[in-house]
């Protein structure tokens, strides 16, 4: 960000200018002791910890004192004693005194941008020193540290940087112009699942920060439920990860290139010949799928770990958030990560998981996307354990199955005797869905369908999920 900016009356003030020449820091302190009620506006940009100067962090706890006993302005010559490092003599600061005072928003714009500068430059302080211990542990003795030590250490400062770029708090009014400003400008940052029906329920898509969950039994079309949300993201361009834990990268690579492809999943996976080697795959249908391969999106990373447990799964995504800045993680699925410590039980270890995930998508600041199966009884009570998956995600839906018949006919057919007609009514349609939301923190609990109402279908091929009126 340029030094001088502009706000929306025009050009920074000529006073703006002279600033600009100060110590930062200093620079900082001068604005803020001219307009104390600027420190609301700058309230969980920065503290006083990110000063490097102690003079310069004692002046800001005085600033931020007066400003809470509504005072105006702090008289330069209070912080006279702070301001000890040669920069800036008191003269001086008399004589740049009327400058300081740039017009309305113009100084308050200024003052965040040198906000977000001096704390930038405290991150980057901490990098530092965090490469120095790391540089002096490496170079100790090797009765010491062991590589993987080294490296717990190092990962764990990192999250502790990562963590840092959260917000340490805002002021009300400060929040409510920002998000003014972008409603204005359209910055409302969420990805799109490829879904109406989702979207919809979701307030525009997957938000940062959120944990949304799907659950249901045995070919409900949970892998299918994630992988079509990884093929939407995949198509904008949005950053995101996809791990599983029961198939393997090639296995979900096969099912996404063939609906890419447009093609039938067994075409990937060609019959032998009678002498046993397996038959030559049709040239148009190669030709397909040289042409999605070509054309993969190249910003989705597969995990696949069957033995990683959450905090591996955190390391490997602060990894990708670090790298590759991923705004997304797709977990497929939930009752598979890890394997339960000998002293707990796996529900009280898998509701652990479960708010540890809540906190991996909050710290990192991504939305997290969790499957999970409801096969039986254990499984569906887990769910909706005190402190499970329902408890810990945004949003929790199941995906339910959609009915050929009315069930309440099913019951008149068997008054009557007839088993088989009633046996037909509740069959169910294999291509067609609907989901239950069972909870939401955000939104209105709302279901999209029901048993004979489908809002979602299988694709021609059976690998993704599209919109039930959708045609494509």
């Amino acid at each position: 960000m340029n030094m001088m900016t502009k706000s929306v009356d025009g050009d920074v003030d000529a006073g703006m200018a002279a600033l600009v020449k100060l110590n930062l820091e200093q620079a900082l302190i001068l604005g803020l002791a001219q307009k104390c009620d600027l420190v609301n506006s700058i309230h969980g940009h920065i503290s006083a910890d990110d000063f490097a100067d102690s003079g310069h962090r004692e002046a800001f706890r005085r600033i931020t004192n007066a400003a809470s006993e509504g005072q105006d302005a702090v008289p330069l010559m209070a912080l006279q004693d702070l301001l000890t490092d040669g920069t800036l003599d008191i003269a001086d600061l008399r004589k740049r005194q009327p400058l300081v005072t740039a017009k309305g928003r113009a100084l308050e714009k200024q003052m965040l941008d040198y906000a977000d500068k001096v704390r930038e430059m405290s991150r980057r302080r901490s990098l530092m020193a965090l490469l120095d211990q790391t540089r002096g542990r490496i170079n100790g003795s090797f009765d010491g540290d062991n590589a993987d030590a080294l490296l717990d250490f190092v990962l764990s400062t990192c999250r502790e940087v990562v963590h840092s770029r959260r917000e340490l708090g805002v002021n009300r009014r400060t929040a409510a112009q920002r998000l003014v400003e972008r409603l204005e400008q359209g910055q409302i940052e969420r990805y799109s699942t490829g879904l109406q029906v989702l979207d919809s329920r979701m307030l525009g898509g997957l938000y940062p920060g959120r944990l949304y969950a799907f659950a249901g039994g045995a070919k409900s079309g949970k892998t299918t439920m994630g992988l079509t949300i990884s093929h939407h993201l995949g198509r904008a361009g949005v950053p995101h990860i996809y791990g599983s834990w029961e198939v393997s990268a090639d296995e979900l690579e096969q099912r996404r290139l063939a609906y890419e492809a447009g093609v039938d999943l067994y075409a990937l996976t060609p019959l032998n010949g009678p002498d046993g080697r397996p038959l030559p795959i049709d040239p148009e249908i190669l030709a397909r799928l040289r042409y999605a391969a070509g054309n993969a999106a190249d910003c989705v990373w597969y995990l696949h770990d069957p033995l990683a447990n959450v905090a591996k799964f955190r390391r490997q995504v602060e990894y990708y958030v670090v790298k590759h800045n991923i705004r997304v993680a797709v977990i497929d699925y939930w009752q598979l990560i890890g394997s339960t410590p000998g002293d707990v039980s796996r529900t009280e270890f898998l509701n652990q998981a479960a708010q540890e995930l809540a906190e991996i998508a909050k710290v990192l600041n991504i939305a997290l996307v969790v499957v999970a199966q409801s096969n039986t009884r254990g499984e569906r009570d887990t769910l909706f354990q005190a402190d499970g998956l329902k408890r810990a995600c945004d949003q929790l839906y199941f995906i339910k199955r959609c009915y050929q018949g009315l069930r309440n006919k099913r019951d008149k057919f068997l008054d009557n005797g007839d088993s088989e007609k009633a046996a037909e009514i509740v069959i169910p349609n294999e291509s067609h869905r609907w989901l239950h939301m069972e909870s939401s923190r955000y939104t209105p609990v709302a279901d999209a369908g029901n048993d004979v109402t489908p809002r979602l279908r299988l694709a021609a091929n059976g690998l993704a999920f599209v919109d039930y009126d959708d045609d494509l």
